[in-house]
């Protein structure tokens, strides 16, 4: 347990990390590359945890209770519906959505609500999690199933602490946009025109109809009746 939580705050402190001071995008060269090194060390580590996994539950006795084919097809089951999460994630999201590239300055247009998002929050690391339950159940392991619970809390964690902060880069984002989108808007636009005023007013003012669609016109003939 210790092990997965050391990768997994090595894993987000060099994301929040990169995104105060876009160090590795400097180093190789666009964020791009930047990511695609930083998922490049993700998967090899995940492989790493998945040999150990595999390790763990091999060097340990297996539940005899367990060791039969209901208990088999059961973790089969899991296993192929934890990997479909996983595979329609990425398949959603995209190489650099999946390995935090939100946090390298690449951001998605919108949020993405497709499936497997439709149904459950981070169906990536829920279907990781699924992956190695059923795993654990097609082997009888206890000591899988003791090192899921251990994917699973780690999984939580990184939830409670990445989900806030990439809220908050889409926040910013949107605001940005939102001031853009201002800062590009005529100031005339802005402006309200005679054509806006009541019609009283405008009979007050002697305006004649032709004239509510040309401002400077209009203005002129304001000056002139007042």
């Amino acid at each position: 347990m210790k092990a997965e939580l050391v990768k997994l705050e090595a894993v987000l402190w060099v994301a929040r990390w990169e995104h105060k001071t876009q160090a590795l995008s400097q180093i190789f060269g666009s964020p791009r590359a930047a990511c695609y090194c930083l998922g490049a060390v993700i998967l090899v580590l995940n492989c790493v945890r998945s040999h150990c996994f595999t390790e763990a539950m091999k060097s340990q006795p297996k539940l005899e209770g367990w060791d039969c084919h209901w208990t088999y097809y059961s973790g089969l089951t899991i296993s192929a519906v934890g990997t479909l999460f996983v595979i329609s994630s990425f398949l959603a999201l995209g190489f650099t959505g999946t390995f935090l590239g939100d946090y390298f300055g690449i951001l998605m247009e919108e949020k993405v609500t497709s499936f497997p998002f439709s149904i459950l929050d981070n169906p990536m690391y829920w279907g990781s999690t699924a992956i190695y339950l059923g795993w654990s159940l097609m082997h009888a392991s206890p000591a899988g199933l003791l090192l899921t619970a251990v994917v699973a809390i780690s999984y939580t964690i990184a939830v409670l602490y990445e989900g806030p902060f990439t809220e908050e880069i889409y926040r910013r984002k949107q605001k940005g946009e939102k001031s853009k989108a201002l800062s590009g808007v005529p100031r005339a636009s802005l402006v309200p025109t005679l054509s806006d005023l009541p019609i009283f007013l405008r009979c007050i003012l002697l305006i004649n109809p032709a004239t509510l669609n040309e401002p400077t016109a209009a203005l002129e003939v304001t000056r002139g009746t007042a």
